[in-house]
């Protein structure tokens, strides 16, 4: 992890720092703009605490996801090391990103509740759940796209547009109650959905109808990693031939 903060940010300035800041500029940048075009409450939530629980988790999944692209190719000297594995270099990435973003949602958060500009979170345990539980099933993702641009170096070129297709297919800027009847039966079987719903329902308690099945989503993420460390595994065969 020391490694991979002083090759992407250097030693000089601030350094990792960065690795925090970068997700907290970014939020904050879209909750300024929100605040200028929304009202202060709609469907009787605050809208700048709707789009923390939103944007912050979305910066997740595409941390955590951006992060396996090409992971064994780009740090193929280290394994040169008998101690070091594929395995080390993927979790040491995806543990990175995790961290700095979760410190980030915290940072974010915390200085916005005390200023008034976010309501308490109603339930600490279920908002908690809820992000480790999309952060499991992101790192599973990021795992499949690992194995998959290490397989081809075209895969990468589908990351960006499944990214953003993903924004309007998951409950980001809303929830699955608001949604007619057959869309949240489709949001239902959307791994993504479930994350969202119950980081939104610890936060906003009794004031949503929060949707979710947790094992749904660690079921599937299960799978996901299954593949994807398989992916990997056989990427570095490839890649020691070489």
């Amino acid at each position: 992890m020391i490694r991979d903060m002083i090759v992407r940010f250097g030693r000089d300035n601030i350094g990792f720092v960065w690795v925090i800041l970068e997700p907290m500029i970014l939020c904050l940048g879209v909750m300024t703009i929100w605040s200028v075009i929304k009202p202060p409450y709609e469907h009787g939530v605050q809208v700048l605490t709707f789009v923390i629980t939103g944007y912050m988790p979305l910066t997740l999944f595409r941390h955590l996801t951006n992060g396996g692209l090409h992971i064994v190719s780009r740090s193929a000297g280290l394994l040169y090391h008998r101690g070091i594995t594929h395995l080390d270099l993927f979790l040491a990435r995806m543990l990175l990103e995790f961290t700095a973003t979760t410190v980030a949602l915290c940072a974010i958060y915390s200085a916005l509740a005390i200023a008034g500009y976010a309501e308490p979170i109603h339930d600490i345990r279920l908002v908690a759940g809820g992000w480790l539980l999309l952060g499991w099933f992101s790192i599973a993702v990021a795992a499949c796209l690992a194995a998959a641009t290490e397989a081809s170096e075209s895969a990468e070129r589908f990351v960006q547009p499944a990214q953003y297709l993903s924004v309007p297919l998951s409950p980001i800027f809303y929830m699955v109650d608001w949604l007619p009847a057959e869309a949240q039966t489709f949001m239902r079987y959307n791994p993504m959905s479930h994350p969202y719903e119950m980081i939104r329902g610890g936060v906003f308690g009794p004031n949503v109808q929060a949707t979710y099945d947790p094992g749904y989503t660690f079921m599937a993420g299960l799978v996901l990693l299954a593949v994807g460390l398989w992916g990997l595994d056989a990427a570095k065969e490839r890649i020691h031939d070489r």
